[in-house]
């Protein structure tokens, strides 16, 4: 599937209910694969979201569907316990649950960098 269709899938794709909880449900899909889950950073002062959109996996080029989309800077520990800066992480939300979380540095940054594009027709 092509981007122009995923898209255009905005318009009639089912989104689910909007999660006034999608903090909690970030952090408890984030902190489990990060090296100190207790130490992690969010930044939501400057979080994109929640808006209806769609995730795009770039390296597979792929229509990951449609949910609530969310963008957060997270600073994370790595493993001489410094902490490595602030760095995009984008979120699919629907029914409650993360659906959809880039795991690349170029996914990361094709998904935030493009967030406006991603939550408007």
């Amino acid at each position: 599937m092509k981007e122009q269709a995923c898209r255009s899938g905005l318009a009639t794709a089912e989104f689910g209910k909007k999660p006034s909880n999608y903090r909690a449900i970030i952090e408890k899909y984030q902190r489990p694969r990060l090296k100190d889950s207790d130490a992690a950073k969010f930044d939501w002062s400057n979080a994109l979201g929640p808006k209806k959109g769609y995730g795009w996996f770039v390296e597979a080029a792929q229509c990951r569907g449609h949910g609530w989309a969310v963008c957060v800077s997270i600073n994370g520990k790595n493993s001489y316990g410094a902490y490595t800066g602030y760095v995009p992480f984008f979120y699919l939300i629907k029914n409650g649950e993360v659906i959809y979380s880039d795991g690349s540095v170029t996914d990361r940054n094709y998904n935030c960098l493009n967030f406006d594009k991603q939550t408007t027709l």
